[in-house]
């Protein structure tokens, strides 16, 4: 049966998809397709601990329509794509096979010379254990849903100044009713930022930000809180092809169960990124705050992570990527919901930290006519006190042709 939730959401991402080729239509677009084959193996198909892992191939087949528009006034980048999975190994809860679906949606409008209109929305309906844009840890190898839908302003309120307004929706909703009736979240977002420009490589930066976490639970365990950050920055040109950035403030939590003591914490985030020369891009970025938790029931997490880019083009064909994150993330047992608190023995309630490496080396090469393959290898090691510790490698070839 399909939850009501799922289902408007599901209405909503296929709306946007008519609407853009509505526009695209309009436009005189056309769609352009590609498709991509996919054979990845790793070693540790469920992220469980080394003496318990087994392995697994899996293969795809992605299909992807793509729409690219640019007017006087407004620009589309739409795609969307099926993907086909076989699994050679499956583990006694998952299909041999199945269907997955990804929708990307980008639209800008420029409704004057001094405001800009954008909206997004990012439809995802896969099943995955793996760190999602080395952020997020899931445990569970279950499918799921997410969609991401995001609206904001762009407006020049000045010589030297900008505001930019901006709304964020994010919704996860899980295919099995056990684990949803747990693990269903959703986040709202807004976000006011304010810039300055001072001089001509230094501009100043405020940023307001309020966002609100809910979580599904017939247990009764209430993991609901709100975050508010306030902070200040400076970006800087440090050359033509390099830039930095730099943001401190306050992060205030305020959670929904009465027995979660409301907490404060400093919010920092620093990025740098550029080219040192056109071949070679850069990018590195430092990160400490707190967010919804990845270990079920805690409701939340203070992390500091670090991450590294680098792409390099040695020819007009060949291009390396190299990427890592190290991230810490210290769980506290007061911030578990009060009938876990009440009702767990006390050597049950623990502190602990949980840190998270990962790294992905990648060789793309580019053939005539629209072929490129890729080799990818990535690992990931998770060491927790508070969940599975675990350590995975992941081997993907991939060959894509665009018509």
């Amino acid at each position: 049966m399909i939850r009501p939730g799922k289902f408007l959401v599901a209405i909503a991402a296929t709306a946007l998809m008519l609407q853009a080729w509505g526009v695209a239509e309009q436009a005189g677009q056309v769609f352009t397709f590609s498709i991509r084959g996919d054979a990845r193996y790793t070693d540790n198909r469920d992220s469980v601990p080394d003496d318990l892992k087994e392995s697994n191939t899996d293969f795809f087949i992605r299909p992807q329509f793509d729409i690219f528009h640019q007017g006087e006034r407004s620009t589309l980048d739409f795609y969307y794509a099926p993907a086909y999975r076989y699994r050679t190994d499956p583990a006694t809860t998952q299909n041999d096979d199945q269907w997955e679906h990804y929708l990307r949606l980008v639209w800008r409008h420029n409704t004057t010379e001094r405001m800009e209109f954008r909206l997004n929305n990012f439809f995802d309906y896969t099943q995955d254990s793996s760190i999602e844009d080395g952020v997020r840890t899931i445990r569970a190898d279950e499918g799921y849903m997410l969609n991401r839908f995001a609206t904001g302003i762009n407006l020049i309120s000045g010589r030297r100044s900008i505001l930019d307004l901006e709304g964020k929706y994010e919704v996860k909703l899980y295919d099995e009713s056990e684990v949803a009736a747990e693990s269903d979240q959703s986040r709202s977002d807004g976000i006011f930022t304010y810039f300055f420009q001072t001089t001509e490589t230094v501009a100043l930066r405020g940023v307001a930000r309020y966002a609100n976490f809910d979580f599904e639970s017939d247990r009764g365990l209430v993991r609901d809180f709100n975050s508010a950050v306030l902070a200040a920055g400076v970006d800087k040109a440090f050359s033509p092809n390099m830039r930095g950035s730099l943001t401190v403030g306050y992060q205030g939590q305020r959670y929904k169960d009465d027995a979660i003591e409301d907490s404060d914490n400093p919010y920092v985030d620093a990025r740098i990124s550029g080219y040192t020369v056109p071949s070679t891009r850069l990018g590195f970025s430092v990160r400490h705050a707190l967010r919804d938790a990845d270990v079920y029931p805690y409701s939340s997490q203070v992390f500091t992570d670090l991450k590294a880019d680098v792409e390099w083009d040695t020819t007009v064909r060949l291009m390396f990527v190299l990427r890592g994150l190290y991230r810490m993330s210290e769980y506290t047992a007061d911030t578990l919901p009060g009938e876990v608190q009440d009702s767990a023995p006390e050597e049950r309630l623990v502190d602990g930290d949980e840190t998270v490496i990962t790294g992905t080396a990648e060789v793309v090469y580019k053939f005539d006519r629209g072929l490129t393959l890729m080799l990818s290898q990535r690992y990931e090691d998770v060491d927790s006190d508070v969940a599975v510790s675990f350590t995975k490698n992941t081997t993907m070839l991939s060959l894509a042709k665009a018509f």
